[in-house]
């Protein structure tokens, strides 16, 4: 699990242009740097064999923003594949979202892409929903996810896992233990 690994963080000031939208990169370099820290640390420790989780803060300056991307470029990609980089995490703080991705998912993105990535979550407008789509998610929040290289978007993750988290505020009548997230795919379809 990601607690008993040793953690490498590495902090990043997002761009925010003036619709809300944010653009961050992650230095190669400050990953490395990260890293190698995180390697020495667990060596010290004796939990090497516990592997490291790559942990990226985005900053978005206070603001709220309507879309985060978080460009992953492919020399980090390749730098988590060969330093078997347990988890990459991507924090952002504004809105609170965390996107995580276990090592079989990178190598799967850096396969299809072979090239830097952009993961992107965008809030959606509810009032644009139709269907079962607009039935199950009413008004609760809705984010568009992606992980794109040029035009094209990463299709799947092969066997690997992908875990986001996103912010909502339990409203009246809802308990925790009744929620569900809900994937609407490209034709509208709705899986719980």
């Amino acid at each position: 699990t990601t607690t008993d690994t040793t953690q490498a963080e590495v902090k990043a000031d997002g761009q925010v242009d003036a619709s809300g939208n944010v653009a961050a990169t992650i230095p190669e370099k400050a990953v490395e740097d990260a890293i190698k820290k995180a390697e020495d640390e667990a060596k010290k420790n004796g939990t090497s064999n516990n592997g490291i989780t790559l942990v990226l803060n985005v900053n978005t300056g206070g603001k709220a923003a309507s879309s985060v991307t978080v460009n992953l470029p492919k020399v980090t990609q390749e730098m988590i594949i060969d330093k078997k980089i347990v988890n990459t995490v991507i924090v952002v703080d504004n809105p609170n979202i965390r996107v995580g991705m276990d090592l079989t998912a990178i190598r799967e993105i850096n396969r299809q892409a072979q090239a830097d990535v952009n993961i992107t979550a965008a809030r959606m407008d509810n009032s644009k929903l139709t269907g079962d789509a607009k039935a199950a998610i009413g008004s609760r929040p809705v984010f568009d996810l992606s992980a794109s290289y040029g035009t094209n978007r990463v299709q799947n993750f092969g066997a690997g896992t992908v875990c986001i988290t996103i912010p909502y505020t339990l409203q009246k009548g809802e308990a925790a233990g009744g929620l569900y997230a809900v994937y609407v795919d490209s034709n509208g379809n709705v899986s719980y």
